[in-house]
């Protein structure tokens, strides 16, 4: 190596060989089987693999148990959330069936002794009824009448949703027969309250009339009937009717009598008196007889008894 030189060469490497002189990989060479059979001296061809088909995916009914697992990670807590969903759902309905039975649908033994209790305070206060046996004042009647009827009225109202009239099909039975009567002897007695006093109003002023009453007597008692017979209750309505119209007929006949000259006239006129005198009791006969069937047919007592003993026989085992 000359020092001068501005150029220097680097040898060669001894320790690698040029190019042409590197060994090269071996490629290999796959020899198709029927190169083993090709005949002298036709050069054997190179085999070819073949690419392997693919075949169609078929899909089976088998349950995939990584379905989740395929799906994106959205998707995946989409139906997660949802199946949390509805689950939750479907425990809270259950939930809330438990309840609903045994809230309903289950009936303890303080539930019979609740509704027995309740049905103490009406036992007191079911005996209430019309009646027109009063002397007393027309309006002080109707207030103690009024007070009694409001009295079963409240007390009834206690047995309205009890559990155990309502989930029992035995006293759920007994108690809606004596509901039904109930019903019906309040709506006749809620009639009947004002009616009593326009009753009494009424015949208080017939009581004023004696043998010596004159026409104008009669007449006066008859305006204050028919002041009063426009009654709610229709027993009581359709007496006082008759009441108004027996009244004028007497006071009619009192007219002619004090006007009469011969006995004959005044015989006549005394059956005639007579007759309004008896169309009169027979008309209070049939008020009262109307009454007392209106209420038997609504009367509650029979059906409040049997529920009483169903009850107390239940709330006692």
């Amino acid at each position: 190596m000359n020092p001068n030189d501005t150029n220097p060469q680097v040898p060669p490497d001894q320790s690698t060989p040029p190019m042409d002189q590197v060994p090269q990989a071996e490629q290999p060479s796959y020899i198709s089987p029927s190169s083993y059979d090709a005949e002298p001296g036709v050069p054997a061809q190179p085999f070819v693999p073949q690419q392997p088909v693919e075949q169609p995916i078929v899909a089976t009914p088998a349950l995939d148990t990584n379905q989740y697992s395929q799906l994106p990670q959205d998707d995946r807590k989409k139906r997660l959330k949802t199946g949390l969903i509805i689950g939750g759902a479907i425990l809270l309905t259950a939930v809330i069936a438990l309840f609903v039975y045994f809230m309903f649908f289950t009936v303890s033994k303080d539930d019979y002794r609740q509704a027995r209790e309740k049905l103490d305070a009406v036992k007191d206060t079911v005996s209430v009824r019309p009646s027109i046996n009063s002397s007393g004042d027309p309006a002080e009647a109707r207030k103690s009448f009024q007070e009694s009827l409001d009295k079963y009225k409240s007390a009834n109202k206690q047995l309205v949703g009890l559990k155990a009239f309502r989930a029992d099909s035995e006293l759920r039975e007994k108690y809606d027969a004596y509901n039904k009567k109930a019903e019906g002897m309040i709506a006749l007695l809620d009639n009947f309250a004002p009616s009593l006093e326009k009753f009494l109003t009424s015949t208080q002023a017939l009581r004023k009339i004696s043998s010596s009453s004159t026409a104008a007597d009669y007449r006066d008692a008859q305006k204050v009937v028919d002041s009063n017979k426009d009654a709610a209750d229709p027993s009581i309505k359709t007496y006082l009717e008759k009441l108004s119209n027996s009244l004028g007929e007497m006071a009619t006949l009192r007219e002619r009598a004090e006007t009469a000259t011969s006995s004959t006239d005044r015989l006549a006129i005394s059956r005639d008196m007579i007759q309004q005198s008896r169309e009169l009791t027979t008309a209070a006969r049939t008020l009262r007889d109307d009454l007392n069937k209106r209420s038997d047919d609504v009367n509650p007592r029979d059906a409040f008894n049997a529920l009483g003993e169903a009850t107390t026989a239940k709330a006692n085992k």
